[in-house]
């Protein structure tokens, strides 16, 4: 099982999404953690442009789901659900 990065754990209990407070425990330091910053920043610009104020937060998940009544398999085939 991952490990859940430091500061997920709130009182005594590991928290079932974790929050951060920083993009460091995700992306590392480089190249990557440069480009994030960029791609939220300008996400951030473009929700207060449509918007009128920041988001109060950013979610991201590393999977996928799909909408649609089938799923597909490991082998890229459409199987009836």
């Amino acid at each position: 099982m991952a490990q859940l990065p430091s500061g997920s754990v709130v009182g005594g209990e590991a928290e079932l999404v974790p929050t951060l407070s920083s993009l460091e425990p995700v992306y590392g330091e480089g190249s990557q953690l440069d480009e994030a910053r960029l791609r939220f920043a300008r996400l951030g610009d473009r929700f207060q442009a449509v918007h009128g104020a920041r988001p109060a937060l950013f979610a991201r998940s590393p999977g996928r789901y799909s909408l649609l009544p089938g799923w597909l398999d490991y082998r890229s085939q459409w199987r009836e659900s």
